[in-house]
């Protein structure tokens, strides 16, 4: 369910229901928002979209489809999505039958592993007093608490939308960071 969502079925507003749970309980939901955004692109849509950037660039680069999105020219999802989506930008366009642009470098050494960026979004979390947990508040943090940390970029091109990454982060098993101090105790006395 989506936050909207409860709040019809309980009849309040949209911010009764954010102020009632746990900052934990928020980010599931958000991940559910997000996802039903992400949604909105069928598989096919996107390869459509894919085929319509190409009249505009010839051979079609990840780069030059994002500038065409940006600038309205395609109708389209986004380059992260067409990634997760697909796996590879390459992957995308060989199913949309188009040619994709030659990579920048033909080894890519990887900095963090997937667990080692979920490690660093937990690590974000819990050094939130105020469990502010916006990409906002993780860009800050990072430029001036943790300039180690990935980008959000890299975050939302490997693992997935900032609610999604959160959830993930907290799903962590075995970490450092304990989130118990969000969890919200309810008396229903």
């Amino acid at each position: 369910m989506t936050v909207a969502e409860i709040a019809y079925d309980l009849e309040v507003s949209e911010s009764t229901v954010a102020k009632s749970i746990s900052p934990i309980q928020l980010a599931f939901l958000q991940s559910n928002e997000r996802n039903l955004v992400e949604k909105k692109f069928s598989d096919e849509e996107c390869l459509e979209a894919l085929r319509t950037a190409q009249t505009y660039a010839f051979p079609l680069t990840a780069k030059t489809y994002s500038k065409l999105i940006s600038k309205g020219e395609v109708v389209g999802p986004s380059t992260p999505l067409i990634y997760n989506r697909f796996g590879s930008w390459a992957t995308a366009c060989q199913l949309a039958g188009v040619e994709s642009g030659e990579a920048v470098r033909d080894n890519y050494d990887r900095q963090y592993t997937d667990s080692e960026i979920l490690q660093y979004v937990r690590r974000f979390l819990y050094e939130q007093e105020d469990a502010n947990w916006t990409i906002a508040q993780y860009v800050k943090w990072r430029e001036f608490d943790c300039e180690e940390a990935p980008s959000m970029a890299l975050i939302r091109n490997r693992i997935g939308s900032w609610p999604m990454t959160r959830v993930k982060a907290i799903l962590l098993k075995n970490s450092p960071y304990s989130l118990e101090a969000f969890e919200k105790v309810f008396d229903y006395e």
